[in-house]
């Protein structure tokens, strides 16, 4: 395999660790003996891969007589430390601990090593979060009741009058680290309440955050890879009807980027339209646009590897991870997508699909959760008589008929509307439906005209416009108030401008003193969309085709001047002159698409 898909860490991972000791040793959250632990670790680490460690921390009781440390993987790092090593094993051999490590049956479940006073051993833990024993005391179920709030998976095993519960962070990266939490105060109040030491809780809540480890990099000088410290789990340990043990786990690990409930390191997100065929001609689509008679393209299976090969390298070379949106048409339509699932599995490419809902039965839902897929996405444009227009008789019940086969698999659901001025108060009543089928999240894009004519006919006025963000706006807040396990995200550019003109975002106040660069909103330029016939394009919402990786590679589209030209933001009209330029933006292809002027005011924009 090409040698250079194995650079996913810049610099050893022992001294990531090393250096990530002494930051937890001056946050004051290390207990006796755990580095004597970490010693012994140390040598059984990948060289240019970090795995999640943990360092036991005690809260309550005996525990810090019993220090630990652990090496864990889930699904997504086993697979894909297999995929870019030449060894059949290459996860920590028998021969070196003892016991051979099983391999995590889907994303969720962690497998690795544990390191203590009595030697090093192998563990798996599944989250499936099913206790282990039919009896559970009083203190124990209220403990799990009051973490099962905040987010925690929990887990409660034992009996015999000695029962463990465990509670594990669902760690969807630095924003819900301790140190960003909602429920931070919640849970430091929880573990006084336990009876635990007071300069202990303190130093955990201090010691959550982002850290920058230091190196030399020859081409680029020096540098910083950013580490995150964090709680990974709680374990409480009851003997008798009391607390006898607590102890919190405290995470190191580089995985600092969220994506979709998933903890990565910071890597890059492709959107993949691996074939054109679909069950409907929606009325909006782009692929087929003012042509519904369109020949349908799928991506030969050769090309599809080849694909597979180019993002990898391409990923490895940032020192990060793939992350792949799988789309269409319907992804599960190609003639050998099963064989693509299986492919993505194997090499540990975490990925999502986007599709269609008439394929998703149980069986078919439990196998794209075996083999990887943690979001799938459906479109819901409107309430049924206007998403059955929209896109065809009876699609509306079929898809919310395939939330709960794809919610029982375990695999998180999301509904994304496309916004035009036909629809935006049904939009507003699909966050309602969303909310009633606990999907995991809701979101929205607009409407991207495919000829001028429909842009006068389809687009809002910057007034409507604004008036239907503020509505979303005010009914997500009010849906968070209410604790709704629903995310109503809010990916439309245009909602920097309302939170700023509300007061809700402000510029930070080094913005002006670092060079220009995009820190928010369209990001036009920095990354190829892959498209079925393997044309690469700036944008897929807009024609901008920049090569096709069938002749080109991947990193020299990416660092061409066709990029480049997309990449440009001082020559946008209005945009240019405004403080949000570097932030927002709002949307080129909703200009572009109206206009043919990729310089285009956004037609949307009320500023």
């Amino acid at each position: 395999m090409d040698p250079v898909i194995r650079g996913v860490c810049p610099i050893e991972s022992s001294a990531i660790v090393r250096y990530m000791m002494r930051v937890a040793r001056k946050r004051r959250v290390l207990d006796e003996g755990v580095e004597r632990c970490v010693e012994r670790l140390v040598p059984l680490l990948p060289s240019n891969y970090l795995p999640d460690v943990c360092l036991t921390y005690s809260l309550v009781g005996q525990s810090h007589g019993h220090p630990y440390a652990a090496l864990a993987l889930d699904s997504y790092d086993y697979h894909y430390l297999s995929s870019v090593s030449d060894d059949a094993s290459p996860i920590w051999s028998a021969d070196e601990v003892g016991a051979s490590i099983p391999e995590p049956e889907q994303n969720g479940d962690f497998v690795g090593l544990v390191a203590s006073a009595g030697g090093i051993r192998p563990f798996s833990w599944a989250a499936d979060g099913n206790d282990a024993c039919a009896y559970v005391p009083a203190g124990l179920e209220e403990a799990r009741t009051c973490l099962s709030r905040m987010g925690m998976h929990v887990q409660i095993s034992g009996g015999d009058g000695r029962f463990e519960l465990l509670a594990v962070s669902p760690r969807a990266g630095i924003q819900a680290s301790l140190a960003n939490n909602p429920h931070r105060d919640e849970l430091l109040g929880f573990l006084r309440q336990l009876g635990a030491d007071e300069a202990r809780v303190s130093a955990l809540g201090k010691a959550a955050g982002r850290f920058g480890v230091p190196y030399y990099d020859r081409a680029t000088g020096y540098q910083e890879l950013i580490v995150l410290l964090d709680v990974s789990h709680l374990s409480l340990v009851w003997e008798h009807g009391g607390l006898v043990e607590a102890h919190a786990g405290i995470l190191i690990s580089d995985k600092i980027m969220g994506y979709a409930g998933r903890s990565l390191k910071p890597g890059r997100a492709y959107q993949w339209h691996i074939t054109e065929e679909c069950d409907q001609r929606c009325k909006h689509c782009y692929i087929f646009g003012e042509d519904a008679r369109k020949a349908c393209v799928s991506t030969p299976w050769e090309q599809l590897v080849a694909t597979l090969d180019q993002v990898q390298a391409r990923c490895a070379a940032s020192h990060g991870y793939p992350t792949l949106a799988i789309s269409g048409g319907d992804p599960l339509l190609h003639p050998q997508f099963w064989d693509f699932a299986e492919e993505l599995h194997r090499r540990g490419i975490s990925w999502t699909a986007m599709g269609n809902p008439f394929h998703l039965d149980l069986e078919a839902c439990r196998r794209l959760r075996r083999l990887g897929c943690f979001q799938y996405q459906m479109s819901l444009d409107g309430l049924e008589e206007f998403h059955d227009r929209l896109r065809k008789p009876g699609s509306y019940r079929a898809t919310l008929a395939a939330l709960a086969p794809l919610q029982e698999a375990g695999v998180e659901t999301q509904l994304m509307a496309t916004a035009s001025r036909q629809n935006l108060d049904d939009i507003l009543a699909c966050m309602d439906v969303a909310a009633c089928h606990g999907v995991s999240s809701f979101s929205f894009a607009r409407y991207c005209a495919t000829s001028p004519e429909k842009a006068r006919e389809l687009y809002p006025t910057p007034v409507e416009y604004r008036a239907f963000l503020l509505a979303y706006w005010e009914k997500k807040r009010d849906y968070e108030r209410t604790g709704c396990r629903t995310v109503f995200k809010t990916k439309e550019h245009l909602f920097t401008l309302l939170r700023w003109e509300l007061g809700d975002f402000e510029l930070p106040s080094w913005s002006g003193k670092r060079p220009p660069a995009l820190y928010g909103g369209c990001h036009l330029g920095s990354k190829a969309t892959i498209c079925a016939n393997g044309d690469l394009v700036a944008c897929r919402r807009m024609p901008s085709v920049v090569g096709n990786i069938c002749h080109d590679s991947l990193w020299d589209v990416e660092h061409g001047e066709a990029m480049r030209h997309y990449a440009e933001v001082d020559g946008i009209e209005k945009c240019r002159d405004c403080e949000l330029l570097l932030w927002c933006r709002g949307c080129r292809a909703v200009g572009v698409n109206a206009t043919g002027n990729l310089q285009a005011v956004d037609p949307m924009c009320w500023k």
